[in-house]
């Protein structure tokens, strides 16, 4: 059974924005299922890269989004974006570390609460009302607009389209 996963009041009722947050769910699932003795270097740089990469591109669109469509809160809700790209970033990425698997699984677990509790349920889940609010539909743009953006191409990896076919590919 999963650790973690897209409850009913996690939903923000954005297609894309919930699509985006399951595979974040399911990448911390695949760290805090994952035994111990398959947990090795690859493993982690793998792991830690693609989350970091997709955080990043997760956020971007999210405020692409958001400016594209005047949302009133823009500027706190990236500067809470860029509050967990930095606690994202301490993470211990060093498997060789004594304690590092055990201490990345409490760590990532507290970074996804973290991103539930006080992300999702508060900040993505209000700027999804505003959207119903003012009759707004909106879908997240695609890896290769965000790449085409001056302000958010550093933050979207290269491969990121491949990835997510691949993840998605998983669901199926």
């Amino acid at each position: 059974m999963a650790s973690f996963q897209l409850t009913d009041d996690l939903l923000t009722g954005i297609d894309d924005v919930d699509a985006q947050h399951r595979i974040l769910f399911e990448l911390a699932n695949d760290v805090v299922e994952t035994s111990d003795e398959k947990k090795g270097r690859a493993f982690f740089e793998r792991t830690s890269t693609f989350l970091k990469e997709y955080v990043a591109y997760h956020f971007a669109s999210e405020e692409m989004v958001m400016l594209e469509h005047h949302y009133p809160k823009v500027e706190a809700h990236s500067q809470r974006h860029a509050s967990l790209r930095a606690e994202l970033a301490t993470l211990v990425l060093d498997p060789n570390a004594d304690g590092a698997i055990k201490k990345l699984n409490a760590q990532l677990c507290f970074f996804i609460e973290d991103f539930i509790a006080q992300h999702v349920r508060t900040w993505d889940r209000e700027m999804a009302a505003f959207y119903r609010a003012h009759n707004i539909r909106i879908s997240l743009p695609s890896a290769s607009t965000l790449a085409q953006a001056d302000s958010t191409s550093a933050v979207v990896p290269a491969d990121i389209d491949n990835i997510l076919a691949h993840l998605k590919s998983r669901q199926r």
